[in-house]
C-alpha cells in the first residue's frame, strides 16, 4: 500500500481539565482519574492510559452542556494558527525530522529580517508549537505576529542541529535570539607541570589538547582580576602567579596570607600543584586527539560527518559530499557554546581521525 501521512486535530487534557475544573490544583491523568472516579488496571500502559481518556470523555458530555464543551475545547486546542503572511500549507511542507529552522519578518531597507533561529528534533512540531492557541509569553506572541517566512534546513540528528543553529546565531545574530556566550576569543590560565607560573593565553586546540587549561574569560583583563579574586580567597601567593613582581616576599606573606612558598617555606611545585587542585572545577576537559577527528551521525538516507578539533566544530558535510580537505591544523576563535555542546554529546563516541592533505596548493575548505 502507498504511504499516506496521517494528522489530526488534537488537544491537551491538562488544558481541558484547567479550562473545565479551575479550582482542582493538579490535573495530571493520575488527578483527573481521582476527580472522576475513574479505576483502570495497569496505569502507565498505553491500553490502559486510552481507556482512562475514552472514559474521562464520556463523564465530560455527561456532565456539561454542549455549548461549554466545545467552548473549553476550543481553550485547550493544540491546533495552530498560522500568521497571515504565510501560506496555509505550511504544516504539510514541513518535515518531521531533526532541523534547524529559520523566521523570518518583513523586508526593508536592509532586506528580510532574520527574527529567530532556533533548533528542534522534530521540525514540523517544533514550528508549529510557536503558532498554537495559548502557547508562550507576550515575547513569543510579538515573534509570532511578525513572520512572514519560514526556512529550514534538515540535519541527521540532535547534534547537528545544535552545531548549526549555534553557529547561525553567533554569527546572524536574529532579533530574538539570546546572545550565545561563546562569542569572540576566550583567555584562559595554563597551569603547565612544575614550579613556573601560570600563562596567560588564548584558548585554541593546542592548548586544550595539553590538559592544562583552567577557566575562560572573555579579556586578558577579566581574567587576570578574576585570578587575583581567587587567589586572596584562598591564601594563594601572589609571586607564583606572576601577579606580583620584586625581590624577597609577597605583599601577602607579610600580612599573613601567603604560606610562604616565595620565599622556600614550601615548594613552588606543592604550592601550584594545590592551586590546581583547587580550579579542578574551571579546568577544561582536554582534546585526547592529535588532529581534527570525524564524528559520524545519523543512519539511513541521512547521514552527516561533523569535523572537530580542540572541541571545536570546524565543518559538517554530508555522505555523499566530498571528503574537506584539511592541509594543516589551524587555530580558530574558542567558542565556549560549541564547547559545551561538543564535550556533553561526545563524551563517549567514537571518532575517526580526518585525514590530511599536506599539498600547498591544495585549496582550505573551511568556512
Amino acid at each position: 500500500m502507498p504511504r499516506r501521512d496521517w494528522c489530526a486535530p488534537h488537544f491537551c487534557t491538562v488544558r481541558l481539565s484547567r479550562a473545565l475544573y479551575p479550582e482542582m490544583s493538579h490535573h495530571n491523568l493520575d488527578a483527573v482519574m481521582e476527580r472522576h472516579a475513574i479505576h483502570v488496571e495497569q496505569r502507565h500502559r498505553a491500553m490502559p492510559d486510552a481507556r482512562v481518556l475514552v472514559e474521562f470523555w464520556r463523564r465530560l458530555r455527561a456532565a456539561w452542556p454542549a455549548g461549554e464543551l466545545q467552548r473549553a475545547l476550543d481553550a485547550s486546542a493544540l491546533r495552530a494558527r498560522l500568521p497571515p503572511g504565510l501560506p496555509a500549507d505550511l504544516a504539510d511542507d514541513l518535515p518531521e525530522e531533526p532541523g534547524v529552522y529559520r523566521f523570518h519578518g518583513a523586508a526593508g531597507q536592509g532586506g528580510e529580517a532574520l527574527l529567530y533561529v532556533g533548533k528542534a528534533n522534530n521540525l514540523r512540531e517544533r514550528v508549529l508549537d510557536h503558532f498554537r492557541a495559548g502557547a508562550g509569553d507576550a515575547k513569543s506572541l510579538r515573534l509570532a505576529a511578525q513572520v512572514q517566512r519560514v526556512s529550514w534546513t534538515e540535519t541527521a540528528g540532535e547534534l547537528g542541529a545544535l552545531l548549526l543553529e549555534a553557529r547561525e546565531i553567533r554569527e546572524q545574530q536574529p532579533v530574538y535570539n539570546r546572545q550565545l556566550r561563546g562569542n569572540g576569543g576566550r583567555f584562559t590560565w595554563r597551569f603547565d607541570d612544575g614550579g613556573t607560573p601560570p600563562q596567560l593565553v588564548e584558548l585554541d586546540a593546542s592548548t586544550l589538547c595539553s590538559g592544562h587549561a583552567y577557566g575562560t574569560w572573555r579579556s586578558a583583563g577579566d581574567a587576570r582580576r578574576a585570578l587575583e579574586n581567587l587567589a586572596r580567597e584562598h591564601r594563594w601567593c601572589f609571586k607564583l602567579l606572576g601577579l606580583e613582581q620584586g625581590a624577597g616576599s609577597c605583599f601577602g606573606f607579610q600580612v599573613g596570607r601567603c604560606d610562604g612558598a616565595c620565599v622556600g617555606r614550601v615548594p613552588a611545585a606543592v604550592h601550584l600543584a594545590r592551586i590546581r587542585i583547587e580550579l579542578m572545577p574551571q579546568h577544561l576537559r582536554p582534546w585526547p586527539h592529535s588532529g581534527p577527528m570525524v564524528y559520524r551521525e545519523g543512519a539511513g538516507e541521512r547521514v552527516q560527518y561533523h569535523v572537530i578539533d580542540g572541541w571545536q566544530h570546524l565543518e559538517s558535510f554530508d555522505a555523499d559530499d566530498e571528503l574537506p580537505r584539511l592541509r594543516a591544523r589551524r587555530a580558530v576563535p574558542f567558542d565556549m557554546d560549541g564547547y559545551r555542546i561538543l564535550t556533553r554529546h561526545l563524551r563517549d563516541a567514537r571518532l575517526t581521525p580526518l585525514p590530511t592533505i599536506r599539498d600547498p596548493a591544495a585549496d582550505d575548505s573551511w568556512s
